[in-house]
């Protein structure tokens, strides 16, 4: 978990690559990914915090619950679809 982990946080990584790293993660379903899929939700670009929203409603963590909520007040519509 803790590479692709890894790869999901960072920046220079190619966005393809960031977003394939959330979905492995939501297969995967090991609660040790989430504190970096809540410091995904805050990332660059749009579709990456998306894909870690979409992991963590997955999960079906509480440590998510209180992000997830917020994201349905931003303004991103893809970010709020997906926390949802």
């Amino acid at each position: 978990v803790a590479p692709t982990s890894e790869l999901l946080l960072q920046p220079q990584a190619p966005v393809a690559m960031r977003i394939e790293a959330g979905q492995n993660l939501a297969k995967l379903a090991d609660p040790s990914s989430v504190p970096a899929l809540l410091a995904a939700l805050t990332t660059e670009p749009p579709a990456v915090a998306a894909e870690a929203a979409i992991a963590l409603g997955r999960l079906y963590d509480d440590r998510a619950r209180p992000a997830l909520l917020q994201l349905m007040h931003v303004e991103d519509p893809l970010l709020r679809a997906r926390a949802t």
